[in-house]
Protein backbone atom coordinates (compact mmCIF):
# COMPACT_ATOMS: atom_id res chain seq x y z
CA UNK A 1 0.00 0.00 0.00
CA UNK A 2 2.90 2.34 0.80
CA UNK A 3 4.39 1.84 -2.67
CA UNK A 4 0.96 2.26 -4.31
CA UNK A 5 0.39 5.71 -2.81
CA UNK A 6 3.84 6.74 -4.07
CA UNK A 7 2.66 6.16 -7.64
CA UNK A 8 0.95 8.87 -9.67
CA UNK A 9 -2.42 7.12 -9.37
CA UNK A 10 -2.08 6.83 -5.59
CA UNK A 11 -1.16 10.50 -5.22
CA UNK A 12 -4.13 11.52 -7.40
CA UNK A 13 -6.47 9.44 -5.20
CA UNK A 14 -5.10 11.06 -2.03
CA UNK A 15 -5.25 14.52 -3.61
CA UNK A 16 -8.85 14.17 -4.80
CA UNK A 17 -9.92 12.60 -1.49
CA UNK A 18 -8.36 15.43 0.47
CA UNK A 19 -9.83 18.06 -1.83
CA UNK A 20 -13.36 16.68 -1.65
CA UNK A 21 -13.11 16.17 2.10
CA UNK A 22 -12.00 19.75 2.66
CA UNK A 23 -14.85 21.02 0.47
CA UNK A 24 -17.35 18.93 2.45
CA UNK A 25 -15.84 20.16 5.71
CA UNK A 26 -16.08 23.81 4.64
CA UNK A 27 -19.62 23.22 3.42
CA UNK A 28 -20.51 21.67 6.79
CA UNK A 29 -19.06 24.63 8.66
CA UNK A 30 -20.88 27.11 6.41
CA UNK A 31 -24.11 25.12 6.77
CA UNK A 32 -23.84 25.02 10.56
CA UNK A 33 -23.25 28.78 10.65
CA UNK A 34 -26.27 29.39 8.42
CA UNK A 35 -28.42 27.07 10.52
CA UNK A 36 -27.55 29.03 13.64
CA UNK A 37 -27.90 32.35 11.84
CA UNK A 38 -31.37 31.60 10.48
CA UNK A 39 -32.66 29.86 13.60
CA UNK A 40 -32.99 26.29 12.36
CA UNK A 41 -32.45 25.08 15.94
CA UNK A 42 -35.00 27.48 17.48
CA UNK A 43 -37.88 27.66 15.00
CA UNK A 44 -40.11 24.94 13.66
CA UNK A 45 -39.80 23.92 10.02
CA UNK A 46 -43.12 25.64 9.23
CA UNK A 47 -42.04 28.93 10.87
CA UNK A 48 -38.70 28.74 9.07
CA UNK A 49 -40.43 28.24 5.75
CA UNK A 50 -42.74 31.18 6.53
CA UNK A 51 -39.75 33.47 7.13
CA UNK A 52 -38.01 32.33 3.93
CA UNK A 53 -41.01 32.86 1.60
CA UNK A 54 -42.46 35.98 3.22
CA UNK A 55 -40.64 38.42 0.99
CA UNK A 56 -41.41 36.38 -2.13
CA UNK A 57 -45.13 36.25 -1.23
CA UNK A 58 -45.31 40.01 -0.70
CA UNK A 59 -43.49 40.67 -4.00
CA UNK A 60 -45.81 38.33 -5.88
CA UNK A 61 -48.83 40.02 -4.34
CA UNK A 62 -47.53 43.51 -5.24
CA UNK A 63 -46.94 42.37 -8.82
CA UNK A 64 -50.56 41.21 -8.93
CA UNK A 65 -51.84 44.28 -7.09
CA UNK A 66 -49.95 46.82 -9.18
CA UNK A 67 -49.72 45.22 -12.61
CA UNK A 68 -51.70 41.97 -12.66
CA UNK A 69 -54.86 41.31 -14.64
CA UNK A 70 -57.84 40.17 -12.65
CA UNK A 71 -61.51 39.34 -12.82
CA UNK A 72 -63.90 40.71 -10.28
CA UNK A 73 -66.62 38.79 -8.49
CA UNK A 74 -68.80 40.40 -5.78
CA UNK A 75 -66.19 43.12 -5.29
CA UNK A 76 -63.33 40.61 -4.91
CA UNK A 77 -60.44 40.63 -7.32
CA UNK A 78 -59.64 37.21 -8.76
CA UNK A 79 -56.02 36.68 -9.86
CA UNK A 80 -54.85 33.68 -11.81
CA UNK A 81 -51.82 32.03 -10.21
CA UNK A 82 -49.72 29.60 -12.24
CA UNK A 83 -47.54 28.55 -9.34
CA UNK A 84 -47.97 26.85 -5.99
CA UNK A 85 -49.03 30.04 -4.14
CA UNK A 86 -52.62 30.26 -2.85
CA UNK A 87 -53.35 33.78 -1.62
CA UNK A 88 -56.27 35.58 0.01
CA UNK A 89 -56.02 39.30 0.84
CA UNK A 90 -58.11 41.25 3.35
CA UNK A 91 -58.19 44.97 4.08
CA UNK A 92 -58.03 46.68 7.46
CA UNK A 93 -61.70 45.90 8.20
CA UNK A 94 -61.19 42.22 7.50
CA UNK A 95 -63.03 42.25 4.18
CA UNK A 96 -61.60 39.98 1.51
CA UNK A 97 -60.49 42.14 -1.40
CA UNK A 98 -58.54 39.68 -3.55
CA UNK A 99 -57.61 36.02 -3.90
CA UNK A 100 -56.04 33.61 -6.36
CA UNK A 101 -58.14 31.20 -8.36
CA UNK A 102 -56.12 28.05 -7.79
CA UNK A 103 -57.65 27.16 -4.42
CA UNK A 104 -57.39 23.37 -4.81
CA UNK A 105 -55.99 20.79 -2.39
CA UNK A 106 -53.71 22.65 -0.01
CA UNK A 107 -50.74 21.96 2.17
CA UNK A 108 -51.40 21.76 5.90
CA UNK A 109 -49.19 24.74 6.57
CA UNK A 110 -50.65 28.25 6.21
CA UNK A 111 -49.32 31.67 7.13
CA UNK A 112 -50.62 35.16 7.73
CA UNK A 113 -48.70 38.32 6.90
CA UNK A 114 -49.68 41.90 7.66
CA UNK A 115 -48.35 44.33 5.06
CA UNK A 116 -48.25 48.11 5.23
CA UNK A 117 -48.30 49.56 1.73
CA UNK A 118 -47.57 53.11 0.74
CA UNK A 119 -48.48 54.78 -2.52
CA UNK A 120 -45.47 56.66 -3.80
CA UNK A 121 -46.92 57.58 -7.19
CA UNK A 122 -48.65 60.81 -8.17
CA UNK A 123 -50.12 59.22 -11.27
CA UNK A 124 -53.74 58.22 -11.61
CA UNK A 125 -52.65 54.58 -11.58
CA UNK A 126 -51.17 54.01 -8.10
CA UNK A 127 -47.96 52.09 -7.50
CA UNK A 128 -47.79 50.49 -4.07
CA UNK A 129 -44.59 49.49 -2.24
CA UNK A 130 -44.12 47.74 1.11
CA UNK A 131 -42.80 49.77 4.01
CA UNK A 132 -43.40 47.22 6.74
CA UNK A 133 -44.18 43.48 6.89
CA UNK A 134 -45.22 41.57 9.98
CA UNK A 135 -45.26 37.77 9.88
CA UNK A 136 -45.93 35.10 12.46
CA UNK A 137 -42.43 35.41 13.92
CA UNK A 138 -40.77 38.10 11.81
CA UNK A 139 -40.97 41.86 11.56
CA UNK A 140 -39.25 43.71 8.71
CA UNK A 141 -39.06 47.37 7.84
CA UNK A 142 -38.33 47.77 4.15
CA UNK A 143 -38.32 51.54 3.75
CA UNK A 144 -38.61 54.75 5.74
CA UNK A 145 -38.55 56.89 2.61
CA UNK A 146 -42.32 57.29 2.67
CA UNK A 147 -42.68 58.32 6.30
CA UNK A 148 -43.51 61.95 5.39
CA UNK A 149 -46.35 61.04 3.03
CA UNK A 150 -49.96 61.78 4.09
CA UNK A 151 -51.95 59.08 5.85
CA UNK A 152 -54.33 58.51 2.93
CA UNK A 153 -51.43 57.00 0.97
CA UNK A 154 -51.05 54.19 3.50
CA UNK A 155 -53.08 50.96 3.48
CA UNK A 156 -52.75 47.88 5.61
CA UNK A 157 -53.54 44.48 4.19
CA UNK A 158 -53.57 40.96 5.60
CA UNK A 159 -52.28 38.14 3.42
CA UNK A 160 -53.51 34.61 4.16
CA UNK A 161 -51.05 32.28 2.49
CA UNK A 162 -51.14 28.57 1.68
CA UNK A 163 -49.75 26.35 -1.07
CA UNK A 164 -50.87 23.58 -3.37
CA UNK A 165 -50.51 20.18 -1.77
CA UNK A 166 -47.23 18.51 -2.65
CA UNK A 167 -45.98 21.61 -4.51
CA UNK A 168 -46.78 20.22 -7.98
CA UNK A 169 -45.59 23.35 -9.80
CA UNK A 170 -41.93 24.11 -10.34
CA UNK A 171 -41.33 27.51 -8.81
CA UNK A 172 -39.34 29.14 -6.05
CA UNK A 173 -41.82 28.04 -3.37
CA UNK A 174 -41.22 24.41 -4.32
CA UNK A 175 -37.43 24.99 -4.33
CA UNK A 176 -37.52 26.80 -0.97
CA UNK A 177 -39.62 23.99 0.50
CA UNK A 178 -37.02 21.41 -0.57
CA UNK A 179 -34.13 23.51 0.72
CA UNK A 180 -35.76 24.13 4.10
CA UNK A 181 -36.75 20.46 4.41
CA UNK A 182 -33.22 19.38 3.56
CA UNK A 183 -31.85 21.84 6.09
CA UNK A 184 -34.00 20.40 8.88
CA UNK A 185 -32.95 16.88 7.96
CA UNK A 186 -29.27 17.88 8.01
CA UNK A 187 -29.19 20.38 10.87
CA UNK A 188 -27.81 17.79 13.33
CA UNK A 189 -26.29 15.31 10.88
CA UNK A 190 -24.13 18.07 9.44
CA UNK A 191 -21.87 17.94 12.51
CA UNK A 192 -21.17 14.24 12.05
CA UNK A 193 -20.59 14.79 8.33
CA UNK A 194 -18.20 17.65 9.11
CA UNK A 195 -16.24 15.64 11.70
CA UNK A 196 -15.93 12.64 9.38
CA UNK A 197 -14.89 14.86 6.45
CA UNK A 198 -12.38 16.66 8.66
CA UNK A 199 -10.78 13.41 9.86
CA UNK A 200 -10.70 12.03 6.32
CA UNK A 201 -9.16 15.26 5.04
CA UNK A 202 -6.54 15.16 7.80
CA UNK A 203 -5.58 11.55 7.08
CA UNK A 204 -5.44 12.14 3.31
CA UNK A 205 -3.41 15.32 3.80
CA UNK A 206 -0.87 13.63 6.11
CA UNK A 207 -0.46 10.68 3.74
CA UNK A 208 -0.12 13.04 0.79
CA UNK A 209 2.59 15.00 2.58
CA UNK A 210 4.41 11.74 3.44
CA UNK A 211 4.51 10.51 -0.18
CA UNK A 212 5.24 13.93 -1.73
CA UNK A 213 8.48 13.79 -3.68
CA UNK A 214 8.74 10.00 -3.32
CA UNK A 215 8.47 7.28 -5.96
CA UNK A 216 8.07 3.51 -5.48
CA UNK A 217 11.32 2.58 -7.21
CA UNK A 218 13.72 4.41 -4.82
CA UNK A 219 14.03 6.62 -1.76
CA UNK A 220 15.34 9.68 -3.58
CA UNK A 221 13.53 13.01 -3.60
CA UNK A 222 11.87 13.82 -6.93
CA UNK A 223 10.56 17.30 -7.64
CA UNK A 224 7.40 18.08 -9.53
CA UNK A 225 6.77 20.57 -12.33
CA UNK A 226 7.57 23.59 -10.16
CA UNK A 227 10.49 22.01 -8.32
CA UNK A 228 12.95 24.47 -9.82
CA UNK A 229 11.01 27.53 -8.64
CA UNK A 230 12.43 29.14 -5.46
CA UNK A 231 10.11 28.45 -2.54
CA UNK A 232 9.87 32.07 -1.41
CA UNK A 233 8.69 33.14 -4.88
CA UNK A 234 6.14 30.32 -4.83
CA UNK A 235 5.01 31.43 -1.37
CA UNK A 236 4.64 35.04 -2.52
CA UNK A 237 2.63 33.92 -5.56
CA UNK A 238 0.36 31.74 -3.40
CA UNK A 239 -0.17 34.64 -1.00
CA UNK A 240 -1.10 37.02 -3.82
CA UNK A 241 -3.57 34.50 -5.29
CA UNK A 242 -5.26 33.99 -1.91
CA UNK A 243 -5.42 37.72 -1.23
CA UNK A 244 -6.90 38.37 -4.68
CA UNK A 245 -9.55 35.69 -4.10
CA UNK A 246 -10.43 37.15 -0.69
CA UNK A 247 -10.71 40.65 -2.15
CA UNK A 248 -12.98 39.42 -4.93
CA UNK A 249 -14.99 37.39 -2.43
CA UNK A 250 -15.43 40.41 -0.18
CA UNK A 251 -16.77 42.40 -3.13
CA UNK A 252 -18.81 39.68 -4.87
CA UNK A 253 -20.15 37.48 -2.09
CA UNK A 254 -23.90 37.92 -1.66
CA UNK A 255 -23.71 40.60 -4.36
CA UNK A 256 -25.59 38.38 -6.78
CA UNK A 257 -26.39 34.78 -7.52
CA UNK A 258 -23.94 34.54 -10.43
CA UNK A 259 -21.07 36.15 -8.52
CA UNK A 260 -21.64 33.94 -5.49
CA UNK A 261 -21.78 30.83 -7.70
CA UNK A 262 -18.47 31.80 -9.36
CA UNK A 263 -16.81 32.20 -5.95
CA UNK A 264 -18.13 28.83 -4.78
CA UNK A 265 -16.87 27.17 -7.99
CA UNK A 266 -13.44 28.80 -7.62
CA UNK A 267 -13.10 27.69 -3.97
CA UNK A 268 -12.07 24.06 -4.84
CA UNK A 269 -9.55 25.50 -7.30
CA UNK A 270 -8.02 27.59 -4.51
CA UNK A 271 -7.94 24.58 -2.20
CA UNK A 272 -6.27 22.48 -4.92
CA UNK A 273 -3.63 25.18 -5.47
CA UNK A 274 -2.94 25.34 -1.74
CA UNK A 275 -2.63 21.54 -1.50
CA UNK A 276 -0.14 21.59 -4.38
CA UNK A 277 1.79 24.29 -2.55
CA UNK A 278 1.84 22.12 0.60
CA UNK A 279 3.11 19.14 -1.45
CA UNK A 280 5.97 21.26 -2.77
CA UNK A 281 6.68 22.43 0.79
CA UNK A 282 6.82 18.83 2.05
CA UNK A 283 9.15 17.81 -0.80
CA UNK A 284 11.55 20.67 -0.14
CA UNK A 285 11.38 20.04 3.61
CA UNK A 286 12.53 16.46 3.09
CA UNK A 287 15.38 17.75 0.91
CA UNK A 288 16.27 20.49 3.44
CA UNK A 289 16.25 23.06 0.63
CA UNK A 290 13.50 25.49 1.71
CA UNK A 291 15.92 28.19 2.83
CA UNK A 292 19.04 27.02 1.02
CA UNK A 293 17.46 27.29 -2.45
CA UNK A 294 15.32 30.36 -1.83
CA UNK A 295 15.63 33.44 -4.02
CA UNK A 296 16.22 35.72 -1.02
CA UNK A 297 19.16 33.61 0.14
CA UNK A 298 20.56 33.65 -3.40
CA UNK A 299 20.34 37.45 -3.56
CA UNK A 300 21.87 37.80 -0.08
CA UNK A 301 24.75 35.50 -1.04
CA UNK A 302 25.45 37.50 -4.19
CA UNK A 303 25.35 40.78 -2.26
CA UNK A 304 27.53 39.36 0.51
CA UNK A 305 30.11 38.08 -2.00
CA UNK A 306 30.20 41.48 -3.70
CA UNK A 307 30.58 43.32 -0.39
CA UNK A 308 33.19 40.86 0.86
CA UNK A 309 35.19 41.15 -2.36
CA UNK A 310 35.07 44.93 -2.06
CA UNK A 311 36.17 44.81 1.58
CA UNK A 312 38.96 42.33 0.86
CA UNK A 313 40.28 44.59 -1.89
CA UNK A 314 40.86 47.38 0.65
CA UNK A 315 44.01 47.17 2.82
CA UNK A 316 43.41 46.33 6.46
CA UNK A 317 44.42 49.72 7.87
CA UNK A 318 42.24 51.64 5.43
CA UNK A 319 39.41 49.23 6.07
CA UNK A 320 39.37 50.04 9.77
CA UNK A 321 39.69 53.74 9.05
CA UNK A 322 36.71 53.49 6.68
CA UNK A 323 34.71 51.58 9.31
CA UNK A 324 35.43 54.21 11.95
CA UNK A 325 34.52 56.99 9.50
CA UNK A 326 31.20 55.39 8.63
CA UNK A 327 30.41 54.90 12.32
CA UNK A 328 31.25 58.56 12.95
CA UNK A 329 28.85 59.80 10.27
CA UNK A 330 26.14 57.46 11.55
CA UNK A 331 26.56 58.84 15.06
CA UNK A 332 26.50 62.38 13.70
CA UNK A 333 23.27 61.66 11.83
CA UNK A 334 21.68 60.13 14.93
CA UNK A 335 22.73 63.14 16.96
CA UNK A 336 21.06 65.45 14.42
CA UNK A 337 17.95 63.27 14.41
CA UNK A 338 17.73 63.38 18.19
CA UNK A 339 16.76 67.06 18.05
CA UNK A 340 13.64 66.20 16.02
CA UNK A 341 12.68 62.63 16.97
CA UNK A 342 14.45 61.47 20.07
CA UNK A 343 12.59 58.14 20.19
CA UNK A 344 13.56 57.20 16.63
CA UNK A 345 17.17 58.23 17.19
CA UNK A 346 17.38 56.10 20.35
CA UNK A 347 15.85 53.16 18.49
CA UNK A 348 18.40 53.35 15.65
CA UNK A 349 21.22 53.83 18.16
CA UNK A 350 20.07 50.68 19.94
CA UNK A 351 19.95 48.76 16.66
CA UNK A 352 23.40 50.00 15.66
CA UNK A 353 24.80 48.98 19.05
CA UNK A 354 23.34 45.49 18.67
CA UNK A 355 24.91 45.19 15.21
CA UNK A 356 28.32 46.29 16.50
CA UNK A 357 28.10 43.86 19.42
CA UNK A 358 27.18 41.09 16.99
CA UNK A 359 30.13 41.93 14.74
CA UNK A 360 32.47 42.01 17.75
CA UNK A 361 31.22 38.65 18.96
CA UNK A 362 31.54 37.22 15.45
CA UNK A 363 35.11 38.52 15.14
CA UNK A 364 35.99 37.14 18.59
CA UNK A 365 34.56 33.72 17.74
CA UNK A 366 36.55 33.52 14.51
CA UNK A 367 39.69 34.71 16.28
CA UNK A 368 39.17 32.00 18.89
CA UNK A 369 38.95 29.46 16.07
CA UNK A 370 42.35 30.68 14.81
CA UNK A 371 43.78 30.38 18.33
CA UNK A 372 42.49 26.82 18.70
CA UNK A 373 43.98 25.92 15.33
CA UNK A 374 47.41 27.33 16.23
CA UNK A 375 47.32 25.53 19.59
CA UNK A 376 46.38 22.21 17.97
CA UNK A 377 49.15 22.49 15.38
CA UNK A 378 51.70 23.48 18.03
CA UNK A 379 50.83 20.29 19.95
CA UNK A 380 51.53 18.14 16.91
CA UNK A 381 48.01 17.69 15.53
CA UNK A 382 49.02 18.24 11.92
CA UNK A 383 45.68 17.01 10.58
CA UNK A 384 43.78 19.92 12.18
CA UNK A 385 42.23 22.33 9.67
CA UNK A 386 40.95 25.79 10.60
CA UNK A 387 37.44 26.52 9.33
CA UNK A 388 37.85 29.80 7.41
CA UNK A 389 34.23 30.08 6.25
CA UNK A 390 32.74 33.46 7.12
CA UNK A 391 36.06 35.00 8.18
CA UNK A 392 37.11 38.43 7.00
CA UNK A 393 40.25 38.98 4.94
CA UNK A 394 43.01 38.96 7.59
CA UNK A 395 41.45 36.14 9.57
CA UNK A 396 40.94 34.05 6.45
CA UNK A 397 44.53 34.55 5.31
CA UNK A 398 45.86 33.66 8.79
CA UNK A 399 43.70 30.54 8.83
CA UNK A 400 44.90 29.56 5.37
CA UNK A 401 48.51 30.09 6.47
CA UNK A 402 47.97 27.82 9.49
CA UNK A 403 46.36 25.18 7.29
CA UNK A 404 49.25 25.46 4.84
CA UNK A 405 51.83 25.15 7.65
CA UNK A 406 50.07 22.10 9.04
CA UNK A 407 49.87 20.55 5.60
CA UNK A 408 53.56 21.28 4.86
CA UNK A 409 54.68 19.90 8.20
CA UNK A 410 52.55 16.84 7.68
CA UNK A 411 54.15 16.25 4.28
CA UNK A 412 57.66 16.75 5.73
CA UNK A 413 57.00 14.36 8.61
CA UNK A 414 55.55 11.83 6.22
CA UNK A 415 58.59 12.09 3.93
CA UNK A 416 60.98 11.83 6.91
CA UNK A 417 59.14 8.78 8.20
CA UNK A 418 59.18 7.26 4.76
CA UNK A 419 62.94 7.91 4.45
CA UNK A 420 63.67 6.38 7.86
CA UNK A 421 61.55 3.37 7.03
CA UNK A 422 63.32 2.89 3.71
CA UNK A 423 66.71 3.20 5.41
CA UNK A 424 65.76 0.66 8.03
CA UNK A 425 64.44 -1.73 5.40
CA UNK A 426 67.63 -1.25 3.35
CA UNK A 427 69.86 -2.01 6.34
CA UNK A 428 67.78 -5.04 7.27
CA UNK A 429 67.77 -6.40 3.74
CA UNK A 430 71.51 -5.79 3.17
CA UNK A 431 72.36 -7.31 6.57
CA UNK A 432 70.33 -10.36 5.71
CA UNK A 433 72.05 -10.67 2.34
CA UNK A 434 75.50 -10.33 3.97
CA UNK A 435 74.77 -12.78 6.80
CA UNK A 436 73.97 -15.60 4.36
CA UNK A 437 77.44 -15.80 2.67
CA UNK A 438 79.10 -14.87 5.99
CA UNK A 439 77.56 -17.92 7.65
CA UNK A 440 78.99 -20.08 4.85
CA UNK A 441 82.44 -18.50 5.35
CA UNK A 442 82.33 -19.23 9.10
CA UNK A 443 81.23 -22.81 8.56
CA UNK A 444 83.83 -23.53 5.90
CA UNK A 445 86.56 -21.84 7.98
CA UNK A 446 85.71 -24.23 10.80
CA UNK A 447 85.82 -27.21 8.44
CA UNK A 448 89.19 -26.13 7.06
CA UNK A 449 90.60 -25.78 10.59
CA UNK A 450 89.58 -29.39 11.34
CA UNK A 451 91.35 -30.77 8.28
CA UNK A 452 94.87 -32.28 9.03
CA UNK A 453 97.68 -30.23 7.56
CA UNK A 454 101.49 -30.17 8.06
CA UNK A 455 101.72 -26.46 7.39
CA UNK A 456 102.21 -24.56 10.64
CA UNK A 457 100.56 -21.42 9.30
CA UNK A 458 97.43 -23.33 8.35
CA UNK A 459 95.90 -23.41 11.84
CA UNK A 460 96.89 -19.77 12.47
CA UNK A 461 95.20 -18.58 9.31
CA UNK A 462 92.03 -20.56 10.05
CA UNK A 463 91.89 -19.14 13.56
CA UNK A 464 92.20 -15.54 12.28
CA UNK A 465 89.64 -16.16 9.57
CA UNK A 466 87.17 -17.63 12.07
CA UNK A 467 87.70 -14.83 14.60
CA UNK A 468 87.24 -12.02 12.09
CA UNK A 469 84.19 -13.69 10.57
CA UNK A 470 82.55 -13.92 13.97
CA UNK A 471 83.43 -10.26 14.60
CA UNK A 472 81.89 -9.24 11.26
CA UNK A 473 78.76 -11.20 12.17
CA UNK A 474 78.49 -9.36 15.48
CA UNK A 475 78.97 -6.00 13.76
CA UNK A 476 76.14 -6.78 11.33
CA UNK A 477 73.87 -7.81 14.19
CA UNK A 478 74.77 -4.63 16.07
CA UNK A 479 73.98 -2.59 12.95
CA UNK A 480 70.53 -4.15 12.73
CA UNK A 481 69.93 -3.56 16.42
CA UNK A 482 71.09 0.08 16.10
CA UNK A 483 68.72 0.57 13.18
CA UNK A 484 65.84 -0.84 15.21
CA UNK A 485 66.76 1.39 18.13
CA UNK A 486 66.82 4.47 15.88
CA UNK A 487 63.32 3.73 14.62
CA UNK A 488 61.95 2.81 18.03
CA UNK A 489 61.36 -0.85 17.11
CA UNK A 490 63.91 -2.31 19.51
CA UNK A 491 62.49 -4.28 22.37
CA UNK A 492 64.40 -3.61 25.58
CA UNK A 493 64.20 -6.01 28.54
CA UNK A 494 65.58 -4.77 31.83
CA UNK A 495 67.76 -7.32 33.71
CA UNK A 496 70.45 -7.24 36.44
CA UNK A 497 73.98 -6.70 35.14
CA UNK A 498 77.43 -7.38 36.74
CA UNK A 499 79.45 -4.25 36.04
CA UNK A 500 82.79 -6.08 36.30
CA UNK A 501 81.84 -8.71 33.74
CA UNK A 502 80.36 -6.02 31.49
CA UNK A 503 83.62 -4.02 31.58
CA UNK A 504 85.73 -7.17 31.02
CA UNK A 505 83.70 -8.00 27.90
CA UNK A 506 84.01 -4.43 26.67
CA UNK A 507 87.79 -4.43 27.13
CA UNK A 508 88.12 -7.84 25.50
CA UNK A 509 86.86 -6.38 22.25
CA UNK A 510 89.91 -4.13 22.10
CA UNK A 511 92.72 -6.53 23.38
CA UNK A 512 94.40 -6.84 20.00
CA UNK A 513 94.43 -3.14 19.32
CA UNK A 514 95.71 -2.38 22.82
CA UNK A 515 98.49 -4.97 22.46
CA UNK A 516 99.58 -3.59 19.09
CA UNK A 517 99.74 -0.13 20.65
CA UNK A 518 101.64 -1.42 23.73
CA UNK A 519 98.84 -0.12 25.99
CA UNK A 520 97.54 -1.65 29.19
CA UNK A 521 93.91 -1.10 30.31
CA UNK A 522 93.47 -0.55 34.05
Amino acid sequence: MKHFFRTTAGKIILFVTGLLSVCVLLGSIAGAILFWEYGFYEKSESAQYSDRVMYDVVNDWLDMYNYGRYDEENGVRLYKSEGNLILEVSDESGKVIARTTNAAAREDRSFTYTVELRNASNADYPIWSPSMITGDSTFRIYSIYYSDLPDDTVVEQTLSVSFLKGFPKTDRYMFTNKVVGLGYRLRYAIYGIGIFAGLLALVAFIMLMCVSGKRPEDEKIHHGLLGGMPFDIMTAGMFLIIMFYLMVADYWFFNGVEETAILIILLPVMIALFMGYCMSFATRLKEHSIIRKSFIVFVLKVCWKAIRSLINAIPAAWRWILFIGVDFFINFGLLALMYHREDIAIFFLFVKTLILIGLAVFYAVKFKALERGAEAISKGNLEYQVDTSGMIAEQRRTGEYLNTIAKGMSIAVEQRTKSERMKTELITNVSHDIKTPLTSIINYAGLIAKEPCNNEKHAEYCEVLTRQSEKLKRLIENLVEASKAATGNLEVHLAPCDAGIFLTQASGEYDDKLAEANLTLW
